[in-house]
């Protein structure tokens, strides 16, 4: 009798797209503050965000962040930065 009422939400997506710039990109459920905190993470990891492209698709957002490092990133470096996205993306 008509649609479900609960929506499934997807866990939050950290993609690299290396580069001259790197791109960052983030999909994750929208709510107030993400965007700076994700900012954030990434200035604490010495990254500079040289331009972003953000959307929100109803309640979810696509952000792109273009970032240049203070040294390049390594793996492990790489891993540890998309962990601290995803756990502020996660926080309610």
């Amino acid at each position: 009798d008509g649609v479900p009422g609960q929506a499934v939400v997807a866990p939050p997506v950290v993609k690299w797209m290396p580069g001259g710039v790197e791109a960052l990109e983030v999909r994750a459920s929208d709510r107030p503050g993400l965007l700076s905190e994700v900012a954030t993470v990434i200035e604490r990891n010495g990254g500079s965000i040289r331009w972003a492209a953000v959307t929100t698709l109803g309640g979810t957002v696509i952000d792109t962040f273009a970032v240049t490092w203070d040294s390049p990133l390594d793996e492990r470096r790489r891993n540890s930065i998309s962990e601290q996205v995803r756990a502020a993306c996660a926080r309610a």
